[in-house]
C-alpha cells in the first residue's frame, strides 16, 4: 500500500482503491458488456465483446454461439 493513499489535496481525498477494484476486466466483465450491447441493439459492439470473451476463454461455447448470431445480425453470416 502506498504511503500517499490518504493524501488530501484541495479538500479531496486521493484514495482510488475503490476505483481500481472496479477496473478488473476479465471474461465475466466482457460477457456482461456483450450481453448489454446485444440487448441495446449494438451488434457490432457485442461482436467485439464476445471476441474479447474468447480471448480469455476460447472454450466458452456461449460466446462462440453469440458471436455467430452477431455476424448474422449485421449481415456477415453468409
Amino acid at each position: 500500500m502506498s504511503r500517499f493513499v490518504n493524501l488530501e489535496l484541495d479538500g479531496h481525498s486521493e484514495d482510488h482503491s475503490h476505483e481500481q477494484k472496479g477496473l478488473l476486466k476479465d471474461e465475466s466483465y466482457y460477457l456482461a458488456e456483450a450481453r448489454s450491447a446485444f440487448e441495446n441493439g449494438n451488434f457490432e459492439s457485442a461482436l467485439r465483446f464476445y471476441s474479447k470473451v474468447l480471448e480469455f476463454n476460447p472454450e466458452n461455447a456461449a460466446a462462440w454461439t453469440h458471436q455467430v448470431r452477431m455476424l448474422i445480425r449485421i449481415g456477415r453470416g453468409s
